[in-house]
């Protein structure tokens, strides 16, 4: 019989599989998860294989409708967004008022956060998987997703997590040391330093806990809903 080899490698890219692993979980041959990734050729007992191990049925490896089932509802959720935006707008407002870098030093923070989080994150776990993840955190849940998804994106939330934390922390070292010997008059108003340093690191707390840990808590809430029903 013939399956759409286009849609095995979907899958098992979206769990981020090797050949290899998809032949362990499987019970198949990494020869003939190969094969049939090259051909489409599979025999019964294979596609019966295969869907098991992408718990789905075996006429969905024949069609697209495994990844429409993936894809979370395109309904976005306005709590979500708003609160990203008063995160990404309001503390740098706030934190200008008690600062005199005339914006600079606001603007620098959140690009510097924003993009080396976001450039971690693609490095480590794709590009297409980044993307993905900060645009599903924007839109309601979809509680048809697979079990194996959630699980995948709520390992993905706590390495961003992990990473904001990473570079608030070196970000706001560097701008202490660099301050202290490049600008040391600047240092000696010590209250606007404290500040400025702590921007980075406040920045990196509102995102992780105001943002991602509460998509992440609703990831293993529905999570726990699909596991006690099955």
């Amino acid at each position: 019989m013939s399956i759409s080899k286009q849609q095995i490698k979907l899958l098992r890219r979206e769990r981020g599989w090797s050949q290899e692993q998809l032949a362990a979980i499987s019970g198949l041959s990494t020869r003939t998860v190969q094969r049939i990734e090259s051909s489409g050729d599979c025999s019964l007992d294979s596609s019966m294989a295969l869907a098991s191990a992408f718990e789905i049925s075996p006429a969905e490896l024949n069609n697209h409708q495994a990844k429409a089932e993936e894809l979370p509802s395109v309904e976005f959720e306005l709590a979500g967004i708003l609160g990203y935006l008063s995160i990404l707008v309001g503390l740098p407002v706030l934190f200008y008022s008690f600062t005199n870098t005339y914006g600079v030093w606001e603007i620098a923070t959140v690009s510097i956060i924003d993009g080396l989080v976001l450039m971690l994150s693609c490095n480590s776990l794709g590009v297409k998987e980044t993307l993905s993840f900060f645009s599903n955190s924007l839109t309601k849940i979809n509680s048809q997703t697979k079990i194996g998804s959630f699980n995948n994106t709520i390992v993905h939330a706590k390495h961003i997590c992990q990473y904001l934390y990473t570079v608030a922390f070196v970000t706001a070292l560097v701008y202490l040391l660099t301050i202290t010997l490049h600008a040391p008059e600047r240092a000696a108003n010590i209250n606007v330093l404290l500040v400025e340093m702590m921007m980075p690191i406040l920045y990196a707390i509102l995102l992780a806990e105001f943002w991602i840990r509460p998509y992440k808590h609703k990831l293993e809430q529905q999570l726990a809903k699909q596991l006690s029903g099955s």
